[in-house]
């Protein structure tokens, strides 16, 4: 999986791009901007990220008056038109909601302003489809302090380092994994609501107690099983009959 980096970089990096994030900056304010980016193979996902985006503000309230979560379903690689749908007009009419989601495709300006603005960018996996927006993502950052949000079934987050990923279909996984993001240093939003955690998160994956508990109980039962096996080793080893390298390879 590759990208074209000098000509992504190209128009990131273009005049028209960055007309477009200073339009951005001055429709969010001092809000933090939530993107969740997938393609329409992946709607199933992207309602899960939403789900988990509403979880994020039972959990942590004070991000609904700091915060705007938009969705963009796909791409339009060739180019602006006239006709083109742009996000900008749903941003400017709701930069005072709590959530925009784009009704058609954005232009590939749109996307890599989004991309180079956004303080949490969450992409969706559509399956047999190639998701090199992630990639596209770690380009278009100016000062490369933000990672990507990906599912633990995405690919992508065990080809590429620096993935931030959340456990697929876990609603309170994919809250935290966003409230982690979003209280990393750098980007659009500077403020600083409620108390920063980031010690709580030091894992790959933001699991739930729930999924935790039940990895203890997994543990658990290995090393019983483990300890199980290892008797009857030792009363063979007594016998002689096998030794316990013998065993563990049966």
């Amino acid at each position: 999986m590759g990208i074209d980096v000098s000509g992504i970089l190209s128009v990131a990096q273009s005049e028209a791009v960055s007309e477009r994030c200073e339009t951005l900056r001055r429709a969010f304010e001092a809000r933090a901007l939530v993107l969740s980016y997938g393609t329409p193979g992946s709607k199933m996902e992207m309602e899960e990220v939403s789900r988990g985006y509403s979880q994020l503000l039972k959990q942590a309230p004070w991000w609904e008056g700091c915060a705007i979560f938009l969705e963009v379903k796909c791409t339009s690689r060739v180019g602006d038109s006239p006709e083109q749908y742009s996000i900008f007009d749903d941003i400017m009419d709701s930069s005072d909601t709590v959530a925009i989601r784009c009704e058609g495709p954005v232009s590939e300006l749109d996307f890599h302003a989004l991309v180079r603005c956004s303080d949490a960018a969450i992409f969706s996996f559509a399956p047999g489809g190639p998701m090199t927006a992630a990639l596209e993502y770690f380009v278009c950052q100016p000062r490369g302090e933000k990672r990507p949000i990906v599912s633990d079934l995405n690919p992508i987050g065990y080809q590429v380092p620096g993935m931030i990923q959340y456990r697929q279909g876990d609603y309170d996984s994919i809250a935290r994994t966003i409230d982690y993001t979003l209280q990393l240093p750098g980007g659009l939003w500077m403020g600083n609501p409620g108390t920063p955690r980031l010690e709580d998160y030091d894992v790959g994956i933001f699991n739930t107690a729930e999924w935790w508990a039940k990895a203890v109980l997994r543990d658990l039962m290995k090393n019983l099983l483990r300890g199980c096996r290892s008797a009857g080793t030792s009363d063979t080893d007594v016998r002689g009959s096998r030794s316990p390298e013998a065993f563990a390879g049966a």
